[in-house]
């Protein structure tokens, strides 16, 4: 495995493959990437192709390659850039919002909001696992940022690299990579949540990610049709994401 990403063009079919190392393996992206407004449909069809859907951790690694990795200019990265601005990510990730904080697990069968989660089992998967700075890494993929780790709204780079939600979303080396891209921006980075009060109904929702007005947008609260950030109707269009061949692996 090289060090470095790489690019093979001129594949059966016209799809070319991003190559990009990580430090549980080579990840494989193919593109063109699976556009619908429809968070299942787009899971959907690439787990049917034999591949696999991309997660937060592995969205980042594609992510900072096309804002900061240092092939910004290559012309394949400049097409996921024109993708994240021109229309939105599915992020396949499940997020459960509740009184006391988040739980993020990876979506690796497309079910999004077909199944909604159970707090008490998430809760079985995080038992035991110590929170390092308002996060648990628990069993399974399951992570759980503690509500006072997160916010919501605009923040600094820095901040996005430290905040909770983004964490359990990204990993930990997810958000600082993402961090690194959103300074490559003229306008500082926003997240989006829920705010789930006490004695409220927990709420599930799925994870997506775009560029609108020289800033990138982190949505963890989208509905697996269009997304309603801020700014507008942001993403309401069609979002996208790319084929997948990857090791499985949760980095803390």
């Amino acid at each position: 495995m090289t060090n470095q990403p790489r690019i093979v063009r001129g594949i059966i079919g016209g799809r070319t493959e991003i190559y990009i190392p990580s430090e549980a393996g080579e990840i494989m992206y193919v593109a063109p990437a699976v556009v619908s407004k429809r968070y299942q449909v787009v899971g959907k069809r690439i787990i049917a192709n034999g591949l696999s859907v991309p997660n937060g951790d592995e969205t980042a690694l594609l992510i900072h390659q096309a804002y900061a990795g240092g092939l910004e200019d290559e012309a394949k990265f400049k097409g996921v850039r024109k993708l994240a601005s021109n229309r939105f990510f599915w992020i396949f990730n499940r997020n459960l919002w509740t009184d006391e904080g988040m739980f993020s697990i990876p979506d690796r069968e497309a079910i999004g909001m077909n199944q909604h989660l159970d707090e008490k089992v998430l809760e079985r998967k995080v038992r035991g696992h110590k929170a390092v700075k308002g996060v648990i890494f628990g069993e399974e993929g399951v992570r759980f940022a503690e509500k006072d780790s997160y916010a919501f709204g605009e923040m600094s780079p820095d901040q996005l690299a430290k905040d909770g939600a983004m964490i359990a979303q990204y990993g930990r080396e997810g958000a600082k990579l993402l961090s690194e891209a959103s300074a490559t921006l003229r306008n500082k980075p926003v997240t989006y949540g829920l705010n789930i009060e006490k004695g409220q109904t927990p709420e599930t929702r799925v994870s997506t990610l775009v560029e609108n007005v020289s800033r990138l947008h982190f949505g963890g609260n989208a509905l697996g049709g269009k997304i309603i950030l801020g700014y507008g109707c942001i993403g309401c269009g069609e979002g996208c994401a790319f084929w997948l061949r990857a090791p499985i692996a949760q980095k803390i």
